[in-house]
């Protein structure tokens, strides 16, 4: 008996382990009331040669007036990483008209919980909140891209955002999360937010995989949790009888 609830208990912390270890976080950072021509980077740690990661920016919004209209320039600029489908790209600019940006109500990163919970537990960072005055002027914008180390580049790797202009807007909150393995679902949710729909690969598709993953993990817990009562309770009723 004693020999069969370790085994189930050691199975129950594999499951654990390997949930876990699908997303790995390896930078974050988190800048508030940016201002036009200023770099706001995230920097990362050493990345193998064979390592594959994925970025992404989440941004929130303010519009300065009830009805702005206005353009606005998101450029990406990488140091030590290229753009997996794209290596010979050295920079990309997202640019979208306001009418493209998603208006919500809800603009918190805090609502990404999982993620959030992600980047706290494996960075030690204390996620911050921004203020918007008037959420009916709250806008949304994330993007998400895949990388690959540059070969042979030396100093550090990093990634920065830069809005050439604001006009019209306020850039109240960015966000920029770089991750190794598994993305998350909220990663799929961001993903989402993109206006122009750059995101490489279909989000619908992954989001769908992620969540089939997430099924599986569940249901070996639900089994692995039955069989541990049900030995519990026999083992404890032998010791009564």
């Amino acid at each position: 008996m004693g020999k069969l609830l370790l085994l189930i208990f050691t199975l129950v912390c594999s499951g654990w382990s390997q949930a876990q270890d699908a997303t790995k976080i390896l930078a974050f950072n988190q800048y508030f009331d940016l201002i036009d021509q200023q770099k706001y980077e995230v920097v990362l740690p050493e990345i193998a040669a064979s390592d594959q990661v994925w970025s992404a920016v989440y941004v929130v919004l303010q519009d300065k007036t009830a009805s702005g209209h206005y353009f606005l320039d998101l450029q990406l600029l990488p140091q030590g990483i290229l753009f997996k489908n794209n290596p010979a790209l050295q920079k990309d600019s997202l640019q979208v008209e306001s009418d493209q940006i998603a208006r919500v109500q809800k603009y918190s990163f805090k609502e990404f919980e999982e993620l959030n919970k992600l980047i706290e537990k494996q960075t030690s960072a204390e996620i911050k909140d921004t203020q918007i005055f008037d959420t009916t002027r709250a806008r949304v914008m994330g993007r998400v891209d895949e990388w690959v180390p540059q070969y042979n580049h030396n100093g550090q790797s990093e990634l920065s955002v830069q809005f050439p202009q604001l006009e019209d807007v306020e850039v109240k909150a960015v966000y920029l999360i770089v991750g190794q393995g598994e993305k998350p679902n909220d990663i799929e949710k961001i993903a989402a937010l993109n206006p122009a729909h750059k995101f490489q690969g279909n989000v619908a598709q992954n989001s769908a995989k992620n969540e089939a993953r997430r099924s599986i993990f569940e249901a070996r817990w639900l089994i692995w949790g039955v069989i541990l009562c049900a030995m519990i309770y026999l083992g404890w009723n032998k010791t009564r009888g």
